[in-house]
């Protein structure tokens, strides 16, 4: 049998910039894990810096979000989402585009 009251203090939010931190070090901390796997995903130098500013900017941007879980108010995870246009051959020329998730 499964225990569910280890999600009762899971709150899941739309970013702001207090979660930068904790969103940057989540999503470098993946970037190790991608790096031991393949030579393709070696780190630029400034890997943590250059992550920081365009997280930064998406969670400002009006085309993305970054939504955020959080566990006793700290930040366990992160949803990195796009607003794309979709080419003129399809009905649906909106859509959202989930790019990271941890």
């Amino acid at each position: 049998m499964f225990k569910y009251d280890i999600l009762l203090n899971m709150i899941i939010k739309k970013a702001k910039l207090k979660n930068l931190d904790d969103v940057v070090d989540l999503s470098y901390a993946s970037t190790l894990y991608h790096e031991y796997l393949s030579f393709y995903y070696k780190r630029d130098k400034n890997a943590k810096e250059i992550l920081r500013k365009s997280l930064r900017k998406n969670i400002y941007s009006s085309k993305s979000a970054i939504f955020v879980a959080e566990d006793n108010n700290k930040t366990v995870a992160y949803l990195l989402a796009f607003k794309i246009s979709r080419p003129e051959m399809f009905e649906v020329k909106k859509a959202g585009l989930i790019a990271d998730i941890l």
